[in-house]
């Protein structure tokens, strides 16, 4: 398991998506540091969240749900 600081992702998103894309052995391509060039559909409710750049918007948005999310940080700590 990878696991990506989103802040770190969004600090550093070249060096991130290259790692993601070497720990999931996939060939490092252009169009994966433009994900929101993309323009194939998408039919999930992150439309219009997968259409930006990665930006800053998400940092801290998930300190809410961190404590259910506990279980599972400590069954996957590193």
């Amino acid at each position: 398991m990878l696991v990506v600081p989103y802040a770190s992702l969004v600090a550093q998103p070249r060096e991130w998506i290259a790692e993601i894309l070497a720990h999931c052995g996939l060939d490092d391509e252009p169009g994966s540091y433009a994900p929101h060039d993309n323009r194939r559909a998408v039919a999930t409710s992150s439309v219009l969240q997968v259409r930006e750049p990665i930006n800053r918007k998400g940092i801290g948005s998930a300190e809410p749900y961190r404590a259910f999310m506990e279980p599972f940080e400590k069954a996957y700590s590193t």
